[in-house]
């Protein structure tokens, strides 16, 4: 590509439905994106996929049915909206994630309620995760994973997934009793000895085992990570809630 190439960026399909009355049905937005193609947009960005189901869908199909400009989807600096938007792209030949962070004065102070310092250190912390959890989703597109294991297989992986978290979360919430640590300590423990990431696990991959084999041997690790996520969240807030009360009877 030349360096003087100017890219022309189009956020209509997402940008243009923020005017009243501008709201565009599944088949309209494919039609422009179709138009768009044919002027020779180099970008288009077809949706916010994680926002609602019809965005997911819209952009999906863009991704599905439009060829030549590269097909971008917006997302937050969060998994949920990472993983939203790579689903929703993985049918494109050329596709791209459009990310952003709230930064402006009313954001931070009357949205976000941090400082700009707080918002700068949790987009540097949340970022460099992010980064690690798009290049696994990458490599397993790019490898075809997800149309090529079969969706039983998934299915058991997750299941095997979820009894291994099981299994570790119960011994290490044991050894802590029969270690006799106190409240705070066994829940460190109980965190820390079932955490397996991808932060860690991907470039572990990428050193031990050959580019093509990759994305087949980091399914297993990214349903992991998923499964953990959502248990240790239902964790932290029983074990917050318990700590409220145990505090209010000592008071």
């Amino acid at each position: 590509m030349p360096e003087d190439k100017v890219l022309v960026f189009d956020t209509t399909l997402r940008d243009g439905e923020q005017a009243p009355g501008a709201s565009l049905s599944i088949p309209q937005k494919l039609e422009i994106a179709q138009q768009l193609a044919t002027l020779g947009v180099d970008i288009i960005e077809a949706g916010f996929p994680v926002s609602s189901p019809g965005q997911f869908e819209a952009t999906r199909l863009i991704a599905e049915e439009v060829q030549g400009p590269v097909i971008a989807g917006l997302a937050r600096t969060v998994a949920k909206d990472i993983e939203a938007a790579a689903k929703a792209l993985e049918p494109a030949k050329r596709w791209r994630i459009h990310t952003f962070t709230s930064s402006s004065p009313q954001h931070v102070k009357h949205m976000l309620r941090m400082t700009l310092e707080e918002v700068l250190t949790k987009a540097v912390d949340r970022g460099t995760i992010l980064l690690i959890v798009y290049a696994a989703f990458s490599v397993g597109m790019t490898e075809h994973i997800w149309s090529s294991v079969q969706p039983w297989r998934v299915v058991a992986v997750a299941v095997v997934s979820t009894v291994l978290l099981g299994i570790v979360l119960g011994i290490t919430a044991m050894t802590g009793r029969l270690a006799r640590l106190d409240r705070g300590d066994t829940i460190v423990l109980v965190f820390c000895g079932s955490k397996k990431s991808l932060a860690s696990g991907l470039p572990m991959a990428l050193v031990l085992f050959p580019p093509a084999t990759v994305g087949l041997i980091m399914l297993p690790l990214m349903l992991f990570h998923q499964i953990q996520l959502f248990v240790c969240a239902v964790i932290a807030s029983r074990l917050s809630r318990s700590g409220e009360v145990e505090a209010g009877n000592r008071a």
